[in-house]
């Protein structure tokens, strides 16, 4: 017979207890993962039919699971607008079902329904980020358009640029559109803190799985224009005068923009709920020659660096928008070495291809998925639901062909360890002055075995990501005479801190 003390037998059933809870509570966080599971997503776009009555959605969800679909990726902000209950944009308006609709609710309810043995369906929310509305400008002759956009934001007095027209980004020769459609300027600090507020909404309030960006980029290196961004940036680089588009300080400026919008995004939504997915959809534009991503469209033409935003983990997933026709040599070829550039530069993430099946037969489609999948993509995701060939063929075509070569059988999409078992922490903050406020671009350095420099932000936001566990000072720096140091912070796997300056 063994004895065990009372008080040993109590502290091992404790120990019993919280690592059952612990391993419950990690398959309780997304119990519909696969070890050697891969993403099999599709874009579902608002403008066509997918989701905008509930017909729709059901056919949608119903179409996932009969063809060994995973993920679905909607559109629910797709110009300034809401296809879900917002308290910030107005309402869709091409919403074809009753007031009380919800389209976003409704797909959740239906995607994550198991119920007699369905299938889960991950659910992630597509915001367009800076495109934010459209104008019908007939008229060539108008200077700056400036009429017709005058003339959309009045028609919609609920749309953010009719409450702060001024938001609008501006091209170097003056103009407020391209090809008719408006942007957001990523250099204004307070389209960053709205859109995320957007953003956050639907974390807040949705069960969703993961949040996909698009056109996280700049309309062009023409563009960035506006009086508030051109002041910041004279101010923070000591410059007069306007830039040329190609100077290389200024592209640099408005790469920062992006950048940052993106890690304060990343960081926002992680602190709330860590097991959501951040996605951005990146371009591809051209070719990539010798691996040199700064020489590319992305980097170069609208200050896109996704090569540096998967290095820094503010980025779970990279959708690259692969978007390249197999019948022609040279987007053939550009779409192999797209491919193997992003997937040789995950640093840990996932890198995943997005198929342009609209631009392709159904054959050279299932082709394209089945080159990345055999260079080790974690899976594929298709443009679009409603855009699925250039052959005039039948939605469902397309669909029975991909189930029979590429996923014949049901499998969920994989684990993401980061997520389950973070090795990395990450140190936030604000820094902020009694006589200035925010203060943008204020010089942070972390301090331990290495040291580490990064800048505030146009809103006063810093961050450090991938900060390994141990003891770390840090220092604010907003002038020679103004400086402020915090000592011993020690960071454990996982975690995330916030250090606050004021001055």
């Amino acid at each position: 017979m063994i004895c065990v003390r009372k008080g040993t037998l109590i502290i091992f059933l404790i120990l019993i207890t919280l690592l059952i809870f612990n391993n419950l509570n990690s398959l309780l966080a997304n119990p519909y993962r696969d070890k050697n599971g891969k993403y099999r997503a599709i874009w579902v776009d608002a403008y066509n039919p997918g989701f905008l009555s509930r017909s729709e959605a059901k056919k949608l969800i119903d179409d996932c699971r009969r063809y060994n679909i995973n993920t679905v990726i909607v559109e629910i902000r797709k110009l300034g607008d809401a296809y879900y209950k917002s308290n910030y944009e107005p309402r869709a308006t091409n919403i074809q079902d009753s007031p009380d609709y919800d389209p976003l609710q409704y797909i959740i309810d239906w995607a994550h329904d198991t119920s007699n043995g369905k299938k889960y369906i991950e659910v992630h929310a597509w915001f367009v980020i800076y495109k934010v509305m459209k104008i019908n400008n007939k008229d060539a002759e108008l200077k700056m358009f400036s009429t017709s956009f005058n003339t959309s934001i009045r028609s919609n007095p609920n749309h953010i640029l009719a409450k702060h027209p001024e938001w609008c980004t501006i091209s170097y020769d003056g103009k407020k559109d391209l090809d008719d459609n408006v942007f957001l300027d990523p250099g204004i600090p307070a389209v960053t803190d709205y859109t995320i507020n957007v953003i956050m909404d639907v974390v807040r309030n949705y069960n969703i799985d993961g949040v996909n960006f698009d056109y996280i980029r700049y309309p062009g290196k023409d563009w960035g224009y506006d009086q508030m961004s051109l002041k910041r940036f004279q101010r923070l680089y000591n410059r007069t005068g306007i830039p040329e588009p190609g100077d290389r300080l200024w592209s640099q400026f408005r790469r920062n923009q992006v950048t940052a919008f993106l890690k304060k995004s990343y960081i926002t939504i992680l602190s709330e709920k860590p097991q959501i997915i951040v996605s951005t959809d990146t371009t591809s534009w051209g070719s990539i020659k010798g691996n040199n991503f700064y020489a590319t469209s992305p980097y170069m033409e609208v200050f896109q660096d996704w090569q540096g935003w998967m290095r820094e983990h503010i980025l779970d997933i990279n959708t690259r928008m692969g978007y390249k026709r197999q019948s022609v040599l040279s987007q053939k070829v550009d779409y192999g070495k797209w491919t193997r550039f992003a997937l040789d530069n995950q640093y840990g993430r996932i890198a995943l291809i997005g198929q342009g099946a609209y631009l392709n037969s159904i054959r050279d489609s299932v082709k394209q998925v089945d080159t990345a999948l055999d260079m080790g993509a974690k899976g594929f995701i298709i443009y679009s639901y409603n855009g699925t060939n250039n052959e005039k063929r039948p939605q469902e075509d397309f669909f029975r062909e991909l189930k029979k070569w590429i996923c014949p059988e049901w499998i969920y999409p994989p684990i993401l360890e980061w997520k389950n078992k973070p090795a990395e922490s990450i140190i936030k903050g604000m820094v902020k002055s009694s006589r200035f406020g925010i203060i943008d671009s204020a010089k942070i350095v972390l301090t331990s075995k290495y040291s580490e420099t990064t800048f505030t932000d146009g809103t006063g936001f810093y961050a450090f990501t991938r900060v390994t566990p141990g003891n770390y000072s840090i220092m604010a720096k907003i002038s020679n005479n103004e400086v402020k140091v915090i000592k011993n912070i020690e960071m454990r796997a996982g975690e995330i801190r916030e250090i606050n300056f004021e001055f």
